[in-house]
């Protein structure tokens, strides 16, 4: 159910035309189209066990804020990175958590056709000329997650700083506080460590023994593993503990 054309599809959601569930959620309502909402699992899980209702009144550990950008997502056909650039560190990791509580889609089950220079007088016609549904995906992917690694990526380019140090520091504080459940192994914990080598130990990371010293410290990661223990979780302590290793990790490099 996507449509081509922004400006039209903007003037129709405004209209409110053929949507066919409504949200109450804070105390707001939200007047959707189920099969956009459907690109989270939790709204899709919801949907199907309950095809007869199109009024939900929800409960959700999710501000007003977070979700209108969650909306947005979910109607974006996958584009939504735009929106998440002018997030600052904080409300990303808001946004994180609840992109996870609502499992949004790694593939959105509405798909774009490219082209379509047909007018149609209805917004019916429009997606059904426009649009086509894909095959249900259920993997699910953080849409929050790229955008971490992306402003990890830029800082490692800049130079070595305070406000460049508390940059970094804070999206991986924000990182480590990150429920062990939610923790996706695509945030980059390569590129983590090259930060923590650059900030942390002050070295030029783009020096071949700075490198070889990344590799040994990302290799150090494996001792954190335990067959009781969760992988996103092990993940998760060895970035906690790393800043306190981080000068026995240097010394134990040199000595090899």
């Amino acid at each position: 159910m996507c449509i081509l054309y922004k400006e039209k599809y903007q003037k129709y959601r405004v209209m409110n035309y053929y949507k066919d569930v409504t949200i109450l959620l804070n105390g707001l309502e939200y007047h959707q189209h189920k099969v956009f909402m459907a690109n989270s699992l939790f709204f899709d899980k919801l949907f199907k066990s309950n095809p007869t209702n199109s009024y939900f009144e929800l409960y959700l550990p999710i501000t007003t804020e977070m979700f209108k950008i969650i909306i947005k997502i979910l109607y974006s056909n996958g584009s939504y990175e735009n929106e998440l650039n002018k997030l600052p560190d904080s409300q990303m990791f808001e946004l994180y958590n609840a992109c996870y509580y609502l499992e949004i889609r790694r593939n959105f089950i509405t798909k774009q056709k490219q082209k379509s220079h047909v007018r149609h007088k209805k917004l019916l016609g429009i997606i059904k000329k426009n649009c086509e549904l894909v095959d249900d995906d259920d993997e699910i992917y953080n849409p929050c997650v790229y955008q971490i690694n992306k402003r990890i990526g830029y800082l490692l380019t800049q130079t070595i700083n305070k406000k460049n140090k508390l940059l970094f520091n804070n999206i991986v504080n924000n990182i480590i506080k990150l429920n062990c459940d939610s923790f996706s192994r695509d945030i980059k914990i390569y590129k983590i460590i090259m930060g923590f080598v650059k900030f942390n130990l002050n070295l030029d990371i783009k020096e071949p023994i700075n490198r070889s010293l990344i590799e040994f410290i990302y290799r150090k990661r494996l001792d954190y593993f335990d067959d009781e223990v969760l992988i996103k979780e092990s993940y998760r302590l060895f970035l906690c503990d790393l800043s306190n290793k981080l000068a026995s990790y240097q010394e134990e490099f040199n000595d090899i």
